[in-house]
């Protein structure tokens, strides 16, 4: 479940919150494959594709962040912009808290390279 998955940089700090998005998924995949409505294979599959499609915008996010590299253009606009705006704060530490989507804050990541 989570990120346990797949391997993420903990600077992000979001194990725990892509834990708990990913329980929410499993138990439908689960009871399908016990009630007989689809085969474990196809059940499980689906649960981890639902999985890393939800993941990867604050996986990409998370990449970028640990390339240990100075912040991109939009990154530092949108840090810039945390001083004076409280709302703006609010939606940056809400990609964090799960409630905001990466993209609405820092616009699409890079695709994290695939090693």
């Amino acid at each position: 479940m989570g990120d346990a998955g797949y391997t993420k940089d903990p600077c992000t700090g979001q194990g725990i919150t892509d834990t708990f998005a990913s329980a929410d998924l499993l138990p439908s995949a689960v009871d399908d494959a016990l009630r007989g409505r689809r085969g474990w294979t196809e059940a499980l599959c689906d649960y981890q594709r639902q999985r890393d499609t939800a993941a990867m915008p604050m996986y990409e996010f998370t990449y970028e962040q640990s390339s240990m590299q100075p912040p991109p253009p939009v990154m530092a606009e949108a840090l810039a912009a945390l001083a004076d705006d409280p709302a703006e704060t609010d939606r940056f530490f809400g990609v964090f808290a799960g409630t905001v989507p990466v993209s609405d804050v820092f616009g699409a990541p890079e695709p994290a390279a695939v090693v």
